[in-house]
């Protein structure tokens, strides 16, 4: 399993309990001694407890809620209530093509009731840097099953640095100019050769004489 797949999954546990559990199908002694283990956090209070970026909209895709870690990968802060579908200045898809808003997965899933899975896109930040990065949005339901609002953790993709251009242009030449010095050494006769052709008369065919 990998790490995606282990953080989506406790992402969906999370949020699917203060949605599917009605805390009036409990009974709580307030007054017993260990009384503190049903205490139940906020959803503010376990999204903080999730170090990956992530935000969370109503059935519109209006942003409600994001956390710190998010806000640093966006390199903005984003309007609650205003801003819709994800909370990045300016999105591309993977082949660089510019991504509208209301295209990107988290719409695509709210609006087709879908949770897209394997994409990935880029997001600029005002500052004119991109990241690529993997969301993962995820439908949140009541207790009926109607959707109630969206979630979506982003994940970074961090890809190795590629070569220079002048450094790729520079490894064919390289390989050349061995190879062409390779050649020369073959071509090239050595002392020993030349140690046992001394002093022999070169041998001439009779076409060679003919010509003569």
């Amino acid at each position: 399993m990998g790490a995606g797949e282990m953080l989506e999954r406790a992402f969906r546990a999370r949020l699917s309990w203060e949605s599917v559990v009605d805390p009036a199908d409990f009974e709580y002694d307030f007054d017993a001694p260990d009384s503190d283990w049903n205490y139940e956090p906020s959803r503010a209070e376990l999204f903080r407890q999730v170090d990956a970026a992530l935000y969370t909209t109503d059935p519109d895709g209006r942003l409600t809620y994001y956390n710190e870690a998010a806000a640093a990968l966006w390199g903005r802060r984003p309007v609650l209530g205003l801003d819709r579908w994800c909370g990045a200045w300016r999105l591309y898809d993977a082949d660089g093509a510019p991504l509208a808003h209301e295209r990107c997965p988290m719409a695509l899933t709210l609006r087709e009731g879908r949770e897209v899975r394997g994409a990935q896109a880029v997001l600029e930040r005002p500052d004119g840097t991109r990241v690529t990065f993997m969301p993962y949005p995820t439908l949140l339901r009541d207790r009926t099953g109607a959707v109630v609002g969206g979630a979506s953790i982003l994940l970074e993709v961090r890809r190795p640095a590629r070569l220079s251009i002048a450094r790729e242009e520079g490894v064919p030449r390289e390989r050349e100019r061995i190879i062409g010095r390779g050649r020369a050494r073959l071509d090239r006769p050595s002392p020993a050769s030349l140690d046992r052709t001394r002093g022999r008369v070169p041998l001439v065919s009779a076409s060679d004489r003919s010509h003569a």
